[in-house]
């Protein structure tokens, strides 16, 4: 139900905002899908900042169908938190494309060994700093009226929390075995 509260402020109002240029708008869009793709990889901000195009494909071993939703996600055991690299398969085609497209906008060329969420101000094409990405999580919570409701509640929700809503989801609806999500 949070969730679905912050996606709706992200998608409808933050990235529609009437009174922002295009380019800040682009920049909220790839900020909206970094969201999605955290909520849906259950990476670290890290390992997801650290991302680059060639670690996001299709997978060979989907049909044509499963191609247009799904994406094999490579975390380097350098970008990792814990020295050990893996791969993950999860449905964020069409969040990859659009991130794409907004890159371009922005003016960068999403070659390769880019990084997904460089940031345009960066002219060594670094990505966006975890303080730049938590900022921008912070204001859409306290807009969308979420950061009240955590407070009330006592909860403190960071950027982290979405490799949680990850792993939550993972055990209620996706049947994933506890051991092989623990590894």
């Amino acid at each position: 139900k949070q969730y679905e509260k912050l996606w709706r402020y992200l998608e409808y109002k933050y990235c529609k905002e009437k009174s922002i240029t295009d380019a800040e708008r682009a920049k909220r869009i790839v900020f909206t899908k970094l969201v999605g793709v955290m909520m849906n990889v259950g990476c670290r901000v890290k390992e997801c900042l650290g991302l680059q195009w060639n670690e996001v494909y299709a997978n060979p071993l989907d049909d044509a169908e499963k191609r247009k939703v799904n994406m094999l996600v490579k975390i380097r055991r350098e970008n990792s938190k814990t020295g050990k690299g893996r791969v993950v398969a999860a449905p964020i085609r069409g969040r990859i494309d659009i991130i794409k497209r907004e890159q371009m906008k922005l003016g960068l060329e999403c070659k390769p060994t880019d990084f997904i969420f460089a940031n345009p101000s960066s002219k060594d094409g670094k990505p966006y700093t975890r303080e730049n990405i938590a900022n921008r999580f912070r204001y859409a919570l306290k807009q969308s009226g979420l950061q009240e409701e955590f407070d009330r509640e006592g909860m403190v929700v960071t950027l982290y929390s979405c490799r949680h809503t990850w792993i939550t989801w993972r055990l209620v609806y996706g049947n994933v075995p506890l051991h092989l999500l623990a590894e």
